[in-house]
């Protein structure tokens, strides 16, 4: 069909309609979409991202299925673009789901790119609403250098991209977070000078205001896409620029293709059948997200989130690479329904065979209800889903890791520890890459203190899954706890350097007091302090008033005693294991209190207050004893010796210091086997020998058969001017 003359160009810069066109095309859609995100993001963030996942599916979706229908009828270049892209991206996506190392590279290629794609598109409208409002026509230098103003917006945004550590799937360059502040400041004064300069020069050589405005519009959309986020943090652009930039980035394609299509059918004097054109793009649309994951999910029992991590990639980076040769505006064809009118071609109603319409109206259907099912498993894997909705995502496809990671939290919840183990376990055996599965797995090892198993994790965890700063820190207490004292001296201090924009932060304190803790251990006691007072001041400093007193910082103010207790500074050790006394009284926290106890006996002693010493570790064990779950039994045993050890000094009965011994020992069996534990039972076992040989034998036999008892009457003896310690 012969092309028709091009009618002239239009009074101003519009395609439709100056609100739809706003909204839509210049992105001020932003502003209600971003207001509606704000308002449910707390509240109802389940609803907000169920319904965005409903939008993908009318919106994203099409978007790339327009670019495949659009290459399709443009020219032969851009089919022969299209095959040779397609036979490349299957091959690429059956790849990355046999090796799914390869799922990092594409997906930080996807990222890495998404911002320039966006900024280059905003540009392309930009150009296309400057021409068509008519006046002088842009020179090739302010064509060029109002694309570099979008671009510059861009690279801000790569760069915040592109800050800090990698993740499980995205592979960062590593920026600081100074770097990509800078850098985004810098990119928001250069596009606003540059992309102004460029506007004002057109208004003053009389190009309309409509149009100018128009253009200034999606410059701002640029910046409001990428350089803000970036101010904002890094965090902020990864998140925006894969969430709501990508959703307004395909609206604004849609908008841009179906006038297109539409004006394209008049200059050709056809007709344009725009239900059918729709429902071609959102059917295609499912057919490349949700379809095939779905099915490799099912069939060979691969994890679906992977699966349509990977798919999301491989068809965003095919998009990529066919648009840029099917919007090519020295095409006539293509130039001409964009700069020539905005007549539309009338609306057509195909007439087609009942056969034909019934076999459409099947896969579109089909199609739609694997979209409703992806959106159904998304639901029952959100955390505030019910039992309903979980049960259900569960039945439609198991083989997702999300749902039993949520079954974990599940079975935590009930304290059920042994079946969030190995709920957490599928998981991970489904998906290795899962961040979530694995974080989760690793704290549940840590809490319920299978320390061996948590360790393990640090290599079981394929390369750049663990390296966010929350697994940093629990790696860094189980080393200490497993006595691992460089490891923890490491990981500590790495953490302290992940924690450096705020430095006063939780992470920041807790990194500092197992640091601090890992040094003391190793008799490092002078670099201890200065970390210790550190943490201790940051974390009173971050709540209001004394932290001791609220129950935070306990672990923190006993360690610090410690450590000012072997550089000799008496006092502030006693001031502070008071402090830290008070607080665990207040926090029911027995094991602080036995710390501080034991610590300022510890003092008392070197003062030469025997009296003393023995109130306070009097004290400390019947602390333990009421409460011998949850205290340290390696520290417990070491009271027990150190009570045996004062009751000998003062020529107390035998048969009491049998007694401590024999209690030592019992708490040292409980301890994690290793040297530290082997040593002590070892130490214990002499001093038990000693002791036994001038005890009499049915005294021996009626200590260990009652320890508990035995052990109470030893606490209730008193100094040798006679008198007895009553407190508690």
């Amino acid at each position: 069909m012969s092309e028709s003359t091009a009618t002239p160009v239009p009074r101003g810069p519009w395609l439709f309609h100056p609100a739809i066109d706003l909204l839509v095309g210049c992105g001020l859609l932003a502003v209600p979409l971003g207001a509606l995100s704000w308002w449910a993001s707390t509240a109802h963030a389940s609803a907000l991202v169920i319904g965005a996942a409903v939008l993908s599916i009318v919106i994203n979706g099409p978007h790339y299925a327009a670019t495949i229908v659009r290459a399709l009828h443009h020219d032969g270049r851009s089919r022969r673009v299209l095959l040779v892209a397609s036979v490349v991206a299957l091959m690429v996506a059956v790849a990355a789901h046999l090796s799914p190392i390869l799922l990092a590279a594409l997906f930080t290629a996807y990222l890495t790119w998404s911002p320039w794609h966006y900024a280059t598109q905003n540009h392309g409208v930009g150009v296309v609403l400057l021409a068509r409002a008519g006046g002088p026509t842009a020179t090739t230098t302010e064509r060029r250098l109002l694309k570099g103003a979008h671009v510059v917006a861009a690279v801000a945004a790569v760069i915040a991209i592109h800050t800090g550590l990698s993740e499980a799937f995205l592979r960062r360059i590593g920026f600081s977070s100074g770097v990509a502040l800078s850098a985004a400041v810098a990119c928001t004064a250069i596009a606003l000078v540059v992309g102004g300069g460029v506007l004002w020069r057109l208004r003053r050589r009389g190009a309309p205001l409509a149009g100018v405005m128009a253009a200034g519009l999606l410059l701002l959309t640029s910046l409001a896409w990428f350089t803000l986020p970036a101010l904002i943090g890094h965090g902020a652009t990864t998140s925006y620029v894969s969430g709501a930039a990508a959703l307004l980035h395909c609206a604004q394609y849609l908008w841009l293709a179906s006038f297109v299509e539409g004006r394209l059918a008049f200059v050709r004097r056809g007709r344009f059948d725009a239900l059918a054109w729709a429902a071609t793009l959102v059917a295609l649309g499912v057919a490349l997200f949700t379809l095939g994951p779905w099915v490799v999910s099912i069939a060979c029992g691969y994890d679906l989130i992977v699966s349509l991590l990977i798919v999301q990639s491989v068809v965003n980076l095919h998009h990529f690479v066919v648009d840029a040769f099917i919007w090519k505006l020295r095409d006539p064809a293509m130039a001409a329904p964009l700069f020539s009118g905005r007549e539309l071609a009338p609306a057509r109603r195909e007439l087609v065979s009942n056969t034909r319409a019934i076999l459409a109206t099947v896969v579109v259907t089909a199609l739609l209800m694997v979209a409703v099912l992806d959106v159904a498993q998304l639901a029952g894997t959100r955390v505030d889903a019910d039992d309903t909705w979980q049960a259900r995502a569960a039945s439609l496809n198991d083989h997702d890791s999300r749902v039993w990671v949520q079954q974990a939290q599940l079975a935590v919840a009930s304290n059920d520890a042994d079946a969030a183990r190995s709920h957490l376990g599928r998981a991970v055996a489904l998906s290795p890459h899962n961040a979530d599965a694995q974080r989760a797995l690793l704290r549940l090892h840590a809490v319920t203190g299978h320390l061996e198993e948590a360790w393990a994790r640090k290599d079981a965890a394929p390369p750049g899954i663990l390296d966010d700063l929350g697994s940093v820190l629990l790696f860094a207490d189980v080393a200490l706890r497993l006595e691992r004292f460089d490891d923890a001296i490491s990981l500590g201090r790495r953490a302290i350097a992940q924690s450096t924009p705020t430095p006063g932060s939780p992470n920041a304190i807790e990194a500092r007091r197992i640091v601090g803790m890992a040094l003391l251990a190793k008799d490092q006691a002078g670099e201890a302090v200065g970390l210790l007072r550190t943490a201790l001041d940051d974390g009173e400093a971050l709540i209001a008033g004394d932290a001791l007193r609220q129950g935070n910082l306990l672990e923190v103010a006993t360690a610090l005693a410690q450590a000012h207790v072997a550089v000799s500074q008496w006092d502030p050790a006693l001031l502070l294991f008071e402090r830290a006394l008070d607080g665990a009284t207040k926090a029911d926290r027995a094991d602080v209190a036995a710390d501080a106890l034991l610590g300022q006996a510890q003092v008392l002693l070197r003062r030469d207050d025997a009296r003393q010493a023995l109130l306070h570790v009097q004290r400390a064990l019947r602390v333990g004893l009421a409460a011998p779950e949850i205290v340290d039994p390696a520290r417990m045993a070491h009271g027990w010796l150190d009570y045996g050890g004062l009751l000998a000094a003062s020529e107390a009965p035998m048969r009491a210091r049998f007694t401590c011994a024999v209690k030592a020992r019992q708490l040292a069996e409980r301890m994690r086997p290793g040297v530290r534990q082997d040593k002590l039972l070892s130490f214990i076992a002499e001093a038990t020998r000693f002791v036994e040989e001038v005890l009499p034998a049915a005294d021996a036999e009626a200590v260990r058969s009652d320890v508990d008892t035995a052990a109470k009457e030893a606490l209730a003896l008193g100094y040798p001017d006679g008198d007895t310690d009553d407190e508690e």
